[in-house]
């Protein structure tokens, strides 16, 4: 990879296992929450994303886009 992050990204794929996923968010130092749109016609400017949540219960800091209301 031409910027090496190989060595400070690590992907998963899909994990349906809680524990596990809450294990790994454990042990990370940053969480993203990418929201595509603020268009008022997309699901996610009403959404209650429990992503974010979940995120917040781990402790970690969130980096989410202007989107769902959540992020005020």
């Amino acid at each position: 990879m031409k910027y090496n992050l190989d060595n400070y990204f690590k992907i998963y794929g899909s994990i349906n296992n809680h524990i596990t996923i809450e294990k790994i968010l454990m042990s990370c130092g940053i969480a993203i929450a990418p929201y595509s749109s603020i268009d008022k016609n997309n699901f996610s400017f009403y959404a209650d994303p429990g992503k974010v949540k979940f995120y917040l219960g781990c402790g970690l800091p969130i980096v989410i886009t202007d989107v769902p209301p959540i992020t005020h």
